[in-house]
């Protein structure tokens, strides 16, 4: 977590790249089978959950949960969100994990 890197602007034998061959090298990468999947499945992991966030809170509302415990239950729920991605992305093949809970979830 705390890695220094090694200083490459002293160096001499790498090549600089234009802006136009940065932009082909990116191009060249997002031309990969397993970052197209990968940019897919990023893209469009949020859209099976989005009327259920949404209508969860409604529904706390109409069974006449008070907005103060919401906004409790919404402060606990971001901090699950935050430190559960940093729990899995520890294990040997988080990217599995994440493909397997997803379905789950």
């Amino acid at each position: 977590m705390f890695k220094k890197e090694k200083d490459n602007r002293l160096e001499d034998d790498h090549v600089k790249l234009s802006i136009v061959q940065n932009y082909s090298l990116l191009w060249d990468i997002l031309k990969l089978p397993s970052i197209q999947i990968l940019a897919l499945t990023l893209l469009t992991a949020k859209i099976g959950f989005a009327a259920t966030d949404s209508v969860g809170v409604l529904k706390l509302i109409d069974a006449g949960v008070p907005k103060e415990n919401i906004m409790v239950l919404h402060t606990t729920i971001l901090a699950v969100k935050t430190v559960v991605p940093l729990v899995v992305a520890s294990g040997p093949k988080p990217l599995n994990t994440y493909l397997t809970a997803t379905p789950i979830r």
